[in-house]
Protein backbone atom coordinates (compact mmCIF):
# COMPACT_ATOMS: atom_id res chain seq x y z
CA UNK A 1 0.00 0.00 0.00
CA UNK A 2 2.96 2.52 1.04
CA UNK A 3 4.45 1.56 -2.60
CA UNK A 4 1.30 2.16 -4.28
CA UNK A 5 1.37 5.84 -2.32
CA UNK A 6 4.56 6.99 -3.33
CA UNK A 7 4.28 5.57 -7.05
CA UNK A 8 1.43 8.00 -7.23
CA UNK A 9 3.44 10.55 -5.76
CA UNK A 10 6.20 10.58 -8.30
CA UNK A 11 3.45 10.60 -11.20
CA UNK A 12 2.17 13.61 -9.95
CA UNK A 13 5.48 15.16 -9.08
CA UNK A 14 6.42 14.61 -12.97
CA UNK A 15 3.07 15.85 -13.92
CA UNK A 16 3.34 19.16 -12.23
CA UNK A 17 7.48 19.32 -13.28
CA UNK A 18 6.19 18.45 -17.23
CA UNK A 19 3.43 21.19 -16.72
CA UNK A 20 5.81 23.90 -15.36
CA UNK A 21 8.37 22.95 -18.35
CA UNK A 22 6.13 23.40 -20.84
CA UNK A 23 4.51 26.68 -20.04
CA UNK A 24 8.28 28.42 -19.35
CA UNK A 25 9.12 27.60 -23.27
CA UNK A 26 7.48 30.09 -25.76
CA UNK A 27 7.70 30.24 -29.69
CA UNK A 28 10.95 32.56 -31.29
CA UNK A 29 9.68 35.80 -32.56
CA UNK A 30 9.29 35.90 -36.04
CA UNK A 31 11.13 39.09 -37.56
CA UNK A 32 9.41 41.17 -39.80
CA UNK A 33 11.23 42.12 -42.88
CA UNK A 34 12.31 45.51 -43.39
CA UNK A 35 10.89 46.87 -46.77
CA UNK A 36 13.08 47.61 -49.51
CA UNK A 37 12.99 51.34 -50.91
CA UNK A 38 12.67 51.92 -54.33
CA UNK A 39 14.11 55.06 -55.41
CA UNK A 40 11.50 57.18 -57.46
CA UNK A 41 12.34 57.97 -60.76
CA UNK A 42 12.95 61.53 -61.26
CA UNK A 43 10.81 64.08 -63.41
CA UNK A 44 11.81 64.25 -67.13
CA UNK A 45 13.10 61.51 -69.84
CA UNK A 46 15.65 58.51 -68.16
CA UNK A 47 18.10 56.41 -70.18
CA UNK A 48 19.01 53.21 -69.02
CA UNK A 49 23.26 53.13 -68.49
CA UNK A 50 22.72 49.59 -70.41
CA UNK A 51 21.14 51.10 -73.25
CA UNK A 52 24.51 53.18 -73.86
CA UNK A 53 27.17 52.31 -76.07
CA UNK A 54 30.73 51.52 -75.10
CA UNK A 55 32.18 54.84 -75.58
CA UNK A 56 28.89 56.73 -74.41
CA UNK A 57 29.62 54.70 -71.11
CA UNK A 58 33.09 55.85 -71.19
CA UNK A 59 31.70 59.40 -71.14
CA UNK A 60 29.37 58.97 -68.28
CA UNK A 61 31.80 57.04 -66.30
CA UNK A 62 34.61 59.38 -66.29
CA UNK A 63 31.88 62.57 -65.75
CA UNK A 64 30.42 60.40 -62.80
CA UNK A 65 34.17 60.31 -61.57
CA UNK A 66 35.25 63.71 -61.93
CA UNK A 67 32.03 65.78 -62.66
CA UNK A 68 32.37 66.37 -66.00
CA UNK A 69 34.23 65.45 -69.66
CA UNK A 70 34.77 67.23 -72.11
CA UNK A 71 34.20 66.05 -75.81
CA UNK A 72 35.78 66.94 -78.97
CA UNK A 73 37.01 66.02 -82.12
CA UNK A 74 40.20 63.68 -82.69
CA UNK A 75 43.46 65.82 -83.36
CA UNK A 76 46.65 66.15 -82.88
CA UNK A 77 46.29 70.16 -82.25
CA UNK A 78 43.66 69.11 -79.37
CA UNK A 79 43.21 67.46 -75.98
CA UNK A 80 40.05 65.49 -76.90
CA UNK A 81 39.77 61.40 -76.20
CA UNK A 82 35.98 61.21 -76.95
CA UNK A 83 34.40 62.33 -79.96
CA UNK A 84 31.66 64.72 -79.90
CA UNK A 85 29.33 62.42 -81.30
CA UNK A 86 29.38 60.84 -77.80
CA UNK A 87 27.02 63.75 -76.37
CA UNK A 88 23.66 62.56 -78.19
CA UNK A 89 21.97 60.59 -75.41
CA UNK A 90 22.37 63.29 -72.75
CA UNK A 91 21.34 65.64 -75.02
CA UNK A 92 18.28 63.75 -75.31
CA UNK A 93 17.68 62.48 -71.81
CA UNK A 94 17.58 64.26 -68.37
CA UNK A 95 18.97 61.10 -66.58
CA UNK A 96 20.48 58.22 -66.46
CA UNK A 97 20.09 55.26 -64.55
CA UNK A 98 23.11 52.60 -63.27
CA UNK A 99 22.59 49.87 -60.63
CA UNK A 100 19.63 51.27 -59.50
CA UNK A 101 20.43 54.99 -59.14
CA UNK A 102 19.67 58.20 -60.70
CA UNK A 103 22.00 60.68 -62.15
CA UNK A 104 21.30 63.40 -63.81
CA UNK A 105 23.06 64.67 -66.83
CA UNK A 106 23.44 68.07 -68.53
CA UNK A 107 25.60 68.86 -71.86
CA UNK A 108 27.25 72.82 -72.36
CA UNK A 109 28.17 73.75 -75.70
CA UNK A 110 31.84 74.66 -75.84
CA UNK A 111 31.54 76.21 -79.65
CA UNK A 112 33.35 75.01 -82.46
CA UNK A 113 36.79 74.39 -83.83
CA UNK A 114 37.82 74.65 -87.46
CA UNK A 115 39.30 72.08 -89.75
CA UNK A 116 40.80 73.45 -93.37
CA UNK A 117 41.40 71.56 -96.63
CA UNK A 118 42.57 72.00 -100.55
CA UNK A 119 41.41 69.85 -102.94
CA UNK A 120 42.61 69.50 -106.28
CA UNK A 121 41.34 66.96 -108.29
CA UNK A 122 41.70 65.79 -112.42
CA UNK A 123 39.78 68.04 -114.24
CA UNK A 124 39.25 68.58 -118.38
CA UNK A 125 38.50 72.28 -118.18
CA UNK A 126 35.99 73.89 -120.60
CA UNK A 127 36.85 75.80 -123.41
CA UNK A 128 36.14 79.32 -122.17
CA UNK A 129 37.69 78.17 -118.66
CA UNK A 130 41.00 80.09 -117.61
CA UNK A 131 43.71 77.70 -117.06
CA UNK A 132 46.37 79.15 -114.83
CA UNK A 133 49.92 77.46 -114.74
CA UNK A 134 51.50 76.33 -111.61
CA UNK A 135 54.46 78.60 -112.64
CA UNK A 136 52.29 81.99 -112.34
CA UNK A 137 50.80 81.13 -108.92
CA UNK A 138 51.72 83.49 -106.54
CA UNK A 139 51.64 83.93 -102.83
CA UNK A 140 53.31 82.50 -99.42
CA UNK A 141 51.62 78.92 -99.49
CA UNK A 142 52.77 78.01 -103.04
CA UNK A 143 54.27 74.69 -101.42
CA UNK A 144 50.94 74.14 -99.74
CA UNK A 145 49.24 74.28 -103.06
CA UNK A 146 52.11 72.05 -104.93
CA UNK A 147 51.43 69.57 -101.89
CA UNK A 148 47.31 69.71 -102.93
CA UNK A 149 48.15 69.39 -106.81
CA UNK A 150 50.78 66.13 -106.14
CA UNK A 151 48.65 64.39 -103.31
CA UNK A 152 45.08 65.55 -103.99
CA UNK A 153 44.17 67.07 -100.97
CA UNK A 154 46.17 69.21 -98.56
CA UNK A 155 44.14 69.16 -94.81
CA UNK A 156 44.84 71.15 -91.72
CA UNK A 157 43.29 69.13 -88.54
CA UNK A 158 40.55 70.44 -86.31
CA UNK A 159 42.21 72.98 -84.12
CA UNK A 160 45.13 73.88 -86.72
CA UNK A 161 45.92 77.49 -88.05
CA UNK A 162 45.14 77.54 -91.99
CA UNK A 163 46.88 79.71 -94.45
CA UNK A 164 46.06 79.24 -98.14
CA UNK A 165 47.90 82.55 -99.32
CA UNK A 166 48.04 81.59 -103.21
CA UNK A 167 46.30 83.51 -105.91
CA UNK A 168 44.05 80.89 -107.01
CA UNK A 169 41.10 79.46 -105.22
CA UNK A 170 37.55 77.47 -105.37
CA UNK A 171 36.94 76.94 -108.52
CA UNK A 172 40.43 77.85 -110.61
CA UNK A 173 42.27 75.15 -112.64
CA UNK A 174 45.63 74.81 -112.23
CA UNK A 175 48.23 73.57 -115.28
CA UNK A 176 51.06 71.35 -113.03
CA UNK A 177 53.42 68.66 -114.69
CA UNK A 178 51.02 68.22 -117.99
CA UNK A 179 47.96 67.88 -115.66
CA UNK A 180 45.12 70.28 -115.08
CA UNK A 181 43.65 70.69 -112.03
CA UNK A 182 40.16 71.60 -110.18
CA UNK A 183 40.61 73.77 -106.98
CA UNK A 184 38.02 73.57 -103.78
CA UNK A 185 38.90 74.59 -100.60
CA UNK A 186 36.67 73.34 -97.52
CA UNK A 187 35.96 74.17 -93.98
CA UNK A 188 34.54 72.38 -91.56
CA UNK A 189 33.88 73.16 -87.91
CA UNK A 190 33.47 70.65 -85.39
CA UNK A 191 31.12 71.31 -82.34
CA UNK A 192 32.93 70.36 -78.76
CA UNK A 193 30.93 69.46 -75.41
CA UNK A 194 31.25 69.44 -71.80
CA UNK A 195 28.98 66.97 -70.07
CA UNK A 196 28.32 67.00 -66.32
CA UNK A 197 27.01 64.10 -64.18
CA UNK A 198 25.59 64.29 -60.89
CA UNK A 199 23.65 62.34 -58.62
CA UNK A 200 20.17 63.13 -58.42
CA UNK A 201 18.68 63.69 -55.57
Amino acid sequence: MRSRIVLALAVALCLVLAGCSGSTQSEPATETPTPTSTPSPPDGSVVAYSSLTSTEQVVFDRARANGSVGLGPDSPELDYELPSSAATPFQEHDHVKRNGTYYEVSVADRGFVGSYALDAELTEPGDSETVVAFENVTGEDVAILQQALRDGRYAVPPGGEASFDVSVGTGDVVEYRGETYRLTRIVGDYPTYQVSVTAAD
